[in-house]
């Protein structure tokens, strides 16, 4: 790849970045709409400065498979509230015990263990919402994208994958088999997810 295909990758990826990070605060009430505390909690984590892979690699997928990168916009967004809602978890005391989360105290610190999981759980619901209203999508393509999403969340997905994470906690030589399935589950599989959206 030569220095004129590497600037314009760059210039599509900043573009669909900007997007993301243009809607994603349309699609989450306000942080002056009660419950403050609630709203301000989702703003803080979801809102964050990232480098929003997971929705990126949604909207390239549609785009390389001739979708429309408006209509993936929306299922892209879903997919980064749904990463939110699993880092605020991590990150809690009785998960990974972090404090802090791209260079800013972790969601907990600020606004207390009950209103984290509380976000947390708002966050997952909202992508929910977002998909089921997603614009430019009919309502068996918000379906599957909805079933896409849903089925990775839970035990066969990044809940599982939280799970093995806190099974390995203290273990000093880890059995590289429950490494691979952790990786899979917590972090693979929401790639996956993206791509399979997108």
């Amino acid at each position: 790849m030569d220095s004129r295909d590497s600037s314009g990758l760059e210039r599509s990826l900043r573009s669909i970045r900007d997007r993301i990070d243009s809607r994603l605060p349309e699609l989450i009430p306000s942080e002056d709409l009660p419950p403050v505390t609630l709203h301000r909690s989702m703003r803080h984590s979801l809102l964050s400065p990232g480098k929003r892979i997971r929705p990126i690699v949604t909207v390239l997928t549609a785009q390389t498979l001739g979708a429309s990168p408006d209509a993936a916009l929306d299922p892209a967004c879903a997919v980064e509230m749904v990463h939110a809602a699993s880092l605020i978890l991590d990150d809690l005391p009785f998960m990974d015990d972090a404090t802090e989360r791209r260079g800013k105290p972790a969601n907990h610190v600020i606004f207390g263990q009950d209103i984290a999981t509380l976000a947390a759980v708002s966050l997952l619901n909202q992508a929910y919402a977002v998909l089921t209203d997603a614009p430019d999508l009919d309502v068996d393509s918000r379906l599957a994208l909805l079933r896409e999403l849903t089925k990775i969340i839970g035990e066969g997905g990044i809940v599982s994958g939280q799970v093995h994470d806190l099974e390995l906690t203290g273990q000093t030589d880890p059995c590289p088999n429950h490494l691979e399935r952790m990786a899979r589950q917590k972090t693979g599989a929401l790639f996956d997810v993206c791509a399979r959206m997108g």
